[in-house]
């Protein structure tokens, strides 16, 4: 009998600086469910594959990553004192961020959005708003407004087309102009 993989796993060995390409689908489906407003900053770029669906969606987006290319500016989103991070103050902001860091990334990017009264969407595993420690950017949180739960599957670039993705994701959105008494609301894209 072989063993069961942990919820998470997928037997693939992860990628360095978890450097996922998110397929176009998935932005497309927040496009048409979340109507974000002003500029948009995406700080984990990677490739610029949510950037160009992005602009392609009429927003004007600041892609940064920690790793410089050709398109991005290398920028440590994590960092406090980062005057890159301070000056843009963007309207929005859109990732898929890494997962070891994803809880680091959501406070950081509230704590940015805050005083724009803006919007924050983070592209995640499903389960990831089920854990006790995270309840507070969850239940108690004044901000959250939405999950926003694919109804397909990601088939990760870079990984075999043979595979069958195992796990299910959802964008975890967050709004600061969200009336504080106004429930969550649960949605499935198209």
């Amino acid at each position: 009998m072989r063993a069961v993989p942990a919820i998470g796993e997928s037997g693939y060995a992860r990628l360095a600086d978890d450097a996922y390409r998110t397929p176009a689908w998935v932005t497309e489906a927040l496009l048409g469910a979340v109507d974000l407003r002003g500029s948009v900053w995406e700080p984990a770029a990677g490739e610029g594959d949510m950037v160009e669906v992005l602009e392609r969606g009429g927003r004007f987006v600041f892609a940064t990553d920690i790793r410089a290319s050709n398109f991005r500016t290398s920028v440590d989103f994590l960092a406090p004192n980062s005057h890159w991070a301070i000056s843009a103050r963007p309207d929005s902001i859109v990732t898929n961020p890494p997962y070891a860091l994803a809880d680091a990334f959501i406070r950081r990017a509230l704590d940015l959005t805050e005083t724009v009264r803006g919007m924050v969407a983070m592209l995640l595993p499903h389960e990831f708003d089920c854990a006790a420690s995270r309840a507070d950017l969850f239940a108690r949180h004044p901000a959250f407004a939405c999950k926003l739960i694919l109804t397909r599957r990601i088939r990760w670039v870079g990984f075999d087309d043979r595979a069958s993705p195992r796990n299910n994701h959802a964008w975890l959105i967050w709004d600061w102009r969200k009336h504080d008494l106004a429930p969550p609301v649960l949605r499935w894209s198209a």
